[in-house]
């Protein structure tokens, strides 16, 4: 979209403006999306996707007022494993541990999961569905999916990311349903605040 080209370098100059492990972090995404050797114009599409994913959380970082704040996000920085992630078994492996090394964490990580088959419905059920399956099948939806649930498993299963995972099982649209998994999401959260340093 227009809003994504024009953030896409406004986002890049801040990070090099300010070089962390936020840029660090980048540039290992991007060497990792180029090994993909994807067609030009992924490559391209996926390397500013993870600019703008990395970019925007250094600015969520850096716009926090004091330890104690809260800021919810969706799509945050771990968005960025679904970018890197090889079909391939082994390459894939690699590829998640090198991101569980590097990747600048959120103090916690709600993972939301649901079975497969309410995974591949719910994409086909979106106004407006991720650029790049939209003109995949139903197999090959249900492939993505299948190795992208099997990704994050694997990343959450990662001591230093496990430690600040919340997991929620999603397997329904009812609202009341939804509303038993925010309630319950609220009061982890609610424990682990009263944990974390002043």
């Amino acid at each position: 979209t227009a809003r994504n080209a024009l953030a896409t370098p406004v986002l890049m100059a801040s990070l090099l403006r300010r070089p962390d492990t936020n840029l660090s972090y980048l540039q290992d995404v991007s060497r990792a999306i180029r090994h993909r050797r994807l067609p030009i114009f992924w490559t391209a599409v996926r390397s500013a996707t993870a600019v703008r994913l990395v970019g925007t959380h250094a600015q969520r970082v850096r716009a926090k007022r004091n330890g104690r704040e809260v800021r919810i996000v969706d799509e945050g920085i771990l968005t960025t494993l679904s970018l890197v992630f090889d079909e391939t078994g082994n390459e894939r492996k690699n590829a998640i541990e090198s991101i569980a090394e590097a990747v600048p964490l959120a103090d916690v990580i709600v993972l939301v999961d649901a079975p497969l088959d309410a995974l591949v419905e719910r994409v086909f059920r979106r106004n407006d569905p991720p650029r790049d399956m939209r003109r995949l099948s139903t197999t090959q939806v249900r492939a993505r999916l299948s190795a992208a649930r099997d990704a994050f498993e694997a990343l959450a299963e990662i001591p230093r990311v496990s430690s600040r995972v919340i997991r929620v099982w999603n397997p329904t649209t009812s609202e009341s349903d939804r509303e038993r998994e925010i309630a319950g999401v609220v009061t982890e959260l609610s424990e682990r605040w009263r944990e974390w340093p002043v």
